[in-house]
């Protein structure tokens, strides 16, 4: 992964132009703002050249406002491929259907995104590259929006409170860090230590944390962890685990 990001990095990465983004395991390039011929030729050779130890795929839409000669066109791109060591082909739109004409590289075409998504959702869980490409308007980034969500999130633990005399303080700079959230690419954990040392879970809402009213919240439910090498956090009242993938200290003073 390492070796791709490195030969990438001269790319422009603007918004759906050369974007450069990982999702699991898989580099993929959003390319999908713009595509004719000159500059599918380009990419298509770009994703040939890296130098990696998974598959290379193109997930490739029509190429639009080409005129009389737009099937020759694609059919084109089609024998372009045969010359280059690219490992899957899938395509989407009316005109795209054509590249798959004049190699022998594996391939399929769809007619709607939904299909496109779960036959590329394997390929998210190893090590790829693939490549997204096709005229603004077939809005191909909507593929690429749809692995995101297959991803599973992390859990991100916010810990605030605490028996110290800035308790008050921590609660302040978790409401304004809870705030920002981006809760589309990550679960929220919330745990609160009380003035007396207890520990809690809960879906609270801003308003509870900056108001201090936090105990108030139905959810709440108090938690303990365990210490040692295989550290784990439980609900005291059934002792049932849970996990947290990564924590962000919100504690000030003593305990923090």
């Amino acid at each position: 992964k390492d070796v791709i990001l490195h030969q990438l990095k001269h790319l422009q990465l603007t918004q759906k132009r050369n974007e450069l983004l990982m999702i699991n395991k898989a580099v993929v390039i959003d390319d999908s703002y713009k595509s004719n011929p000159e500059s599918l030729e380009a990419s298509l050779q770009l994703l040939n050249d890296y130098q990696n130890d998974g598959l290379k795929i193109a997930i490739l839409g029509d190429m639009l406002d080409l005129g009389v000669d737009e099937v020759n066109y694609h059919k084109q791109i089609g024998h372009f491929l045969a010359t280059l060591k690219i490992d899957r082909v899938y395509t989407y739109g009316d005109l795209s259907r054509y590249y798959h004409e004049g190699h022998l590289i594996i391939g399929e075409h769809f007619d709607n995104k939904e299909n496109l998504i779960r036959s590329l959702k394997p390929w998210i869980q190893q090590t790829t590259t693939m490549l997204f490409k096709a005229s603004n308007s077939l809005r191909l980034w909507e593929v690429i929006d749809g692995l995101k969500k297959e991803i599973k999130k992390m859990k991100v633990a916010v810990i605030f409170g605490g028996k110290s005399s800035e308790y008050s303080v921590s609660l302040s700079s978790a409401y304004s860090v809870l705030q920002n959230f981006p809760k589309e690419e990550y679960e929220l954990i919330q745990i609160v230590i009380s003035k007396d040392g207890f520990w809690y879970r809960g879906d609270f809402k801003p308003e509870e944390i900056e108001n201090d009213t936090w105990i108030n919240n139905p959810t709440l439910r108090e938690v303990m962890v365990r210490p040692g090498t295989e550290s784990k956090f439980f609900y005291v009242d059934n002792g049932q685990p849970f996990k947290i993938d990564i924590v962000f200290n919100m504690i000030h003073g003593k305990y923090g």
